[in-house]
């Protein structure tokens, strides 16, 4: 996507999806890496409660929980109608949703 060109339209879209986590930002207000349709997709976190709950440790979060989340995806076009922007943003966090735990083996079977 060439960011050069101006956009002809842009289009807003918001929703409710899982997002499984694949790294956090630890300090500040920069973008998450998400995993979104098993791709990686960065996003910026604007839940600044739940934010400032994560920051503060009030909840562990670890790679593979996942997020249920209301977002905001704006999509920008050329007059060609080709996309030449996307960017995603956590409105509200709904819900942490950990996996699964793995059973442990008894000891005699390791």
């Amino acid at each position: 996507m060439e960011k050069d060109r101006q956009p002809a339209r842009t289009l807003i879209n918001n929703a409710l999806e899982l997002f499984k986590i694949r790294s956090l930002d630890l300090l500040g207000d920069a973008q998450w890496t998400l995993i979104r349709n098993n791709r990686l997709v960065k996003a910026a976190i604007l839940h600044k409660g739940w934010l400032a709950d994560y920051h503060a440790r009030k909840f562990p979060l670890l790679p593979g929980d996942a997020l249920l989340c209301a977002f905001q995806e704006t999509i920008s076009y050329d007059a060609g109608g080709n996309e030449i922007k996307r960017a995603l943003a956590i409105v509200e966090v709904k819900e942490i949703i950990r996996p699964p735990e793995q059973l442990k083996l008894p000891p005699d079977a390791q």
